[in-house]
């Protein structure tokens, strides 16, 4: 094993008092850890988009209830309020009319409620006595009973929509829709 040789200005005296010195290690990259930390945040930060068709709980689903009838959910993350939600669900309407070849289509009526989640964890942990005369003893341990309750809350947005060819007062634009949601970034996230 070879030695390596190390420069007589890389030992400091916080060194040899045991404090700690602020200066970087020679041969560090004094940028490299805060830029490799951003990388890691950000990485950790990109969620996958929510539009998508359903799946682990998250995203559209639609069902032909008639020749030009859908109804459509769209099951929203704890972080989305339920306006996104509706848009979201509003934008897959939009969506199935343009594949179907219909400029326009009516939203006839829209329902809303949250979906909670709850999840108790019981965490125990056991302590035992570093005075006890006679360790493994029931009575020399002591135990600590933690428990936490966690509730999540998510849209869940239910609305029924009639595709139509010619233009009504009530009536969305199928590509007015689309447009809108691709100029807000819905499809590029």
């Amino acid at each position: 094993m070879e030695k390596i040789p190390v420069p007589p200005d890389a030992v400091s005296d916080s060194a040899v008092s045991g404090r700690r010195s602020s200066a970087p290690l020679p041969g560090a990259f004094p940028g490299a850890f805060p830029s490799t930390l951003a990388i890691v945040i950000l990485a950790a930060c990109a969620a996958p988009n929510p539009y998508r068709p359903l799946e682990s709980g998250l995203g559209y689903s639609e069902v032909n209830i008639a020749k030009d009838r859908y109804e459509i959910m769209f099951h929203g993350s704890t972080e989305q309020d339920q306006l996104t939600a509706k848009k979201y669900a509003i934008l897959r309407a939009a969506e199935i009319a343009k594949r179907e070849n219909f400029p326009y289509f009516r939203v006839e009526n829209g329902k809303t409620r949250e979906k909670e989640e709850r999840q108790t964890i019981r965490e125990t942990e056991t302590h035992v006595d570093p005075y006890d005369p006679y360790p493994g003893r029931y009575w020399g341990r002591k135990t600590h009973k933690h428990t936490v309750t966690r509730t999540e809350i998510s849209p869940v947005v239910k609305i029924t929509v009639t595709l139509d060819s010619a233009a009504c007062g009530d009536c969305l634009s199928t590509d007015a829709k689309i447009q809108e949601a691709a100029q807000a970034g819905v499809f590029g996230k």
